[in-house]
């Protein structure tokens, strides 16, 4: 699918993709995933990149433009009895300078599938509160801040926080 205002192609990711996604991870500053650790061996992201989800309930999605990847974002739906309402959008990465351009119809893809086809009614996920501009990003898909996680994660010597940002749908037909 092409985004028309962008003219970002999204797509599903591929095994093939493991070598641009390693590329654009190790090209980010290590602050923006307080998850991550800097130095992943190329095998590490072969495994975890070349990877495929293989069960239903993970989506990978790329933004590419001209062959070019520029971005990826992975949605969650869970699947315990009491939450199948949830997805969670567990990696977002974009290359730098490129969250609105890339970011916005990236992450609106995320959105339609887990609300239009898996009728999802809330989408969370974790950031960092020092990413300001991926917060941004999503705070203008009407994600809001639920709260902030105190010492989410230990990040190049001190632990840092995290806002938990979600997005609840108004169209579930609940």
């Amino acid at each position: 699918m092409t985004d028309q205002r962008s003219g970002v192609t999204i797509r599903g990711r591929r095994a093939e993709d493991w070598a641009a996604l390693y590329a654009l991870c190790e090209s980010q500053p290590s602050h923006l995933n307080p998850l991550e650790v800097p130095y992943r061996s190329e095998d590490t992201a072969r495994t975890t990149f070349g990877a495929i989800p293989d069960n239903v309930n993970t989506f990978s999605l790329i933004a590419e433009e001209k062959g070019t990847l520029l971005g990826e974002i992975t949605l969650r739906h869970v699947n315990r009895e009491r939450r199948r309402h949830i997805g969670i959008i567990e990696h977002l990465v974009l290359i730098h300078d490129a969250r609105a351009t890339i970011g916005t119809p990236l992450l609106a893809a995320a959105l339609d599938l887990g609300i239009n086809w898996l009728h999802l009614s809330r989408i969370e996920t974790i950031v960092a509160i020092d990413h300001t501009a991926l917060i941004a990003l999503y705070t203008a898909a009407s994600f809001t801040i639920e709260g902030t996680l105190r010492e989410y994660a230990y990040r190049q010597g001190s632990y840092v926080d995290a806002h938990m940002l979600a997005h609840i749908s108004q169209n579930t037909g609940r």
